[in-house]
């Protein structure tokens, strides 16, 4: 855990008249830097004329009323801040977070909870939630629990833009719940398996049995 002072995490105390952190996982931490730094980026490149966009012809740009003018440069500037997080949302779909040999560890024990139960769709939004949630300290459940909220978190943010009528928004939007909905699959597999699991002794992986389950879920969800 780390102290977090970014624009999301940080409060002013009114006491002392300054700004104070929230204490949070170290991968969210690097996670918001991530984000102001290309807040930062963005507010820099907008205060630079012709940054975001190709130079037009003086007679065209003239002619056009100024709000249309300022419409156009905050589209452009959203549509550059929606390609990085579509950007990242694609480079974490690419990484591996459940394995056939090293099961994810349930709060609760699938064996005594009955089948899998998949989430609302308010309740997908929020991380690590509900009879399925996973343990937070063992390292086989740390890239999908990082995953999962990162993806949340990235949900809240695309909440908070404005609608300049562009559907880039809308389409990433969904672009995020799909891979949601993919992990919650993930997450389905591995309490189906242990499940039909045996009861004596530590978690054991039924290979066997899992194989079924995990080919049907390439079949839907895996990119070809």
């Amino acid at each position: 855990m780390s102290v977090c002072e970014c624009r999301m995490c940080s409060t002013l105390d009114p006491l002392t008249g300054r700004r104070e952190g929230k204490v949070i996982p170290r991968s969210t931490r690097d996670s918001h830097r991530r984000d102001d730094k290309v807040h930062d980026a963005i507010e820099r490149m907008e205060q630079v004329p012709g940054t975001w966009h190709q130079p037009q012809r003086r007679t065209d740009y003239m002619n056009r009323e100024p709000s249309f003018q300022f419409n156009m440069a905050e589209r452009e500037a959203q549509h550059k801040r929606i390609t990085l997080i579509k950007n990242e949302v694609e480079w974490l779909s690419e990484f591996p977070l459940t394995s056939l040999t090293v099961p994810l560890l349930f709060k609760h024990t699938p064996e005594l909870n009955g089948e899998y139960q998949f989430p609302s769709d308010a309740d997908i939004l929020r991380p690590n939630y509900g009879l399925h949630a996973l343990q937070t300290r063992p390292r086989a459940n740390a890239a999908f629990l990082h995953t999962e909220n990162r993806y949340c978190e990235i949900l809240t943010i695309l909440q908070t833009e404005p609608q300049l009528g562009t559907e880039d928004v809308e389409t990433t939007t969904s672009l995020v719940r799909n891979e949601l909905e993919r992990l919650s699959h993930e997450k389905a597999l591995q309490w189906a398996q242990q499940r039909i699991s045996t009861t004596s002794g530590p978690t054991l992986v039924n290979t066997g049995a899992f194989a079924l389950y995990y080919t049907q879920y390439c079949l839907i969800f895996k990119k070809p």
